[in-house]
C-alpha cells in the first residue's frame, strides 16, 4: 500500500492527489474520491492501473480491494500513514 503522493506519482507517472495505491497480485488500484476520479481515469489510461472511487473511507475501500485480491499481508510505510 503506497500512501505518499510523491511515491504514487513516481510509480504511476501520474500526479497523485489525496489518494492511495494498492499494488496486489490482481493488479494495481488507484484509490481516490469523487473530486479526482475523472482526472485519474484520464491520467492513468493505458497504464494498467485501475481507478477506484471510495465513498466513505479510503482505508475501507483499500481493505475491501485487498481482500478481493487475496492479499494476506499488507505492507505500508509507517512514515506516510
Amino acid at each position: 500500500m503506497v500512501m505518499d503522493d510523491v511515491n504514487i506519482s513516481y510509480l504511476t507517472g501520474f500526479g497523485a492527489k489525496e489518494s492511495w495505491l494498492l499494488v496486489a497480485g490482481g493488479g494495481s488500484f488507484y484509490i481516490t474520491d469523487a473530486r479526482y476520479t475523472l482526472e485519474a481515469q484520464e491520467g492513468l489510461r493505458g497504464s494498467g492501473v485501475r481507478v477506484v472511487q471510495f465513498k466513505d473511507s479510503c482505508a475501507e475501500a483499500a481493505v475491501k480491494l485487498a481482500r478481493r485480491n487475496g492479499v494476506r499481508v499488507l505492507g505500508i510505510d509507517e512514515r506516510h500513514l
